[in-house]
């Protein structure tokens, strides 16, 4: 199904938003079919089973790809 978008909010806002539902969907697919999440975190690559990996709620915790990211963002470095 595809969920509606909606016109306000910034571009980086957006694609933000559209980001948290790709790794929502990611998660409960992940969980369904019992494969790994593969994770970079801590400078390297992680295959992490479904059943540990916290998030697919909007829960943006340590390690998450969005809080990676938002690190990244903080430190100047692109991502």
């Amino acid at each position: 199904m595809i969920e509606p978008t909606t016109t306000e909010g910034s571009l980086s806002e957006k694609a933000d938003a559209a980001f948290e539902r790709v790794v929502k969907k990611v998660l409960e697919r992940a969980r369904q079919t019992g494969t790994p999440v593969v994770l970079w975190q801590d400078e390297q690559v992680k295959l992490i089973p479904p059943e540990e990996v916290e998030g697919g709620k909007g829960d943006t915790g340590e390690g998450s790809p969005r809080n990676t990211r938002k690190a990244r963002k903080n430190k100047g470095e692109e991502g």
